[in-house]
Order: C-alpha cells, then structure tokens, then sequence
C-alpha cells in the first residue's frame, strides 16, 4: 500500500514540477528587476524628499520578498520531504517483501534518488538559495542604477 502511495505521489511530484516550473522561472527574472526599480524608487524619493511613491514601492518591496519567500520556502520543504522519503524507503524491511513489492520498491527507490525540486528544465530550481540569488542580483542592478545616475 505505501509502495502504491509512493509511486502516486511520484506522478504528482513530476506534473507539479512541469506544470509551475516556467512560470516560477519567469517569476524570478521578473522579480529582480521589479526589485530593483521599487528600491531606486525609493532611494530617489528619499533623495529628493518626494514621499508619495515611497510607501508603494515598500509595500511592494515587502509583497514581493515575501511572496518570493513563501515559494522558495515551500520548494526547500519538498527538497527536504524527497530526502526524508528517500530515507524512509532505505529502511524498509525489504526481505520481508514479495518478489513484485521489491521491484516497484527498487524502482521508487532509483526515483527518489534523483533529487526532487520544482523547477523548468533544469534552469532555476525553487529553494532559499534561489532566494538569495534573486536578493543578490536585486541589489546588484540597484546599486548599478544608483552608479548611473550620480
């Protein structure tokens, strides 16, 4: 019964991660240069006493970092649950099984092996160092923006 589960949830896993992997890639693209243009928004508001962009471009700021969060937070967790399936599958009494339960065993084992993450063909994956990364390269086309116009 869990072996049957196992291989469901395999199925899933691999619709998931075609369905929602290239618009999540896209997401990041886009979401660094939003970044960006709301944190120079802010900086040059600030700079020329100017308030009334400021509170949109923070309540984007936070929105988007937050939201960006929350998925990269959930794709670390699916990483984590993979790990621990995998784990939990080494454990198993396997002598104890039928010849048939053994081989769909070590077929969800040769699948759980591959690292399971959400992404779009290999491009991006959805875990906190993508977060970072995106963070990362925000702040980078700030800072470029910034150099520019002083």
């Amino acid at each position: 019964m869990a072996l049957v589960l196992t291989v469901q949830l395999m199925k899933v896993l691999k619709s998931l991660k075609e369905t929602i992997g290239f618009p999540i890639t896209i997401k990041y693209a886009t979401t660094s240069v939003i970044l960006c243009l709301n944190l120079f928004t802010v900086s040059t508001a600030l700079t020329t006493s100017e308030y009334s962009g400021t509170i949109i471009a923070v309540t984007a700021i936070g929105s988007l970092g937050t939201l960006l969060l929350i998925l990269c937070t959930a794709g670390e967790s699916l990483e984590a649950e993979n790990s621990e399936l995998q784990f939990n599958l080494y454990d198993l009494p396997w002598d104890q099984f039928k010849p048939q339960d053994r081989k769909t065993l070590v077929m969800v084992l040769r699948q759980v092996g591959k690292p399971c993450c959400i992404n779009y063909q290999g491009i991006i994956n959805l875990n906190l160092n993508t977060y970072m990364q995106v963070i990362n390269a925000s702040y980078s086309y700030f800072m470029l923006l910034e150099s520019r116009v002083t």
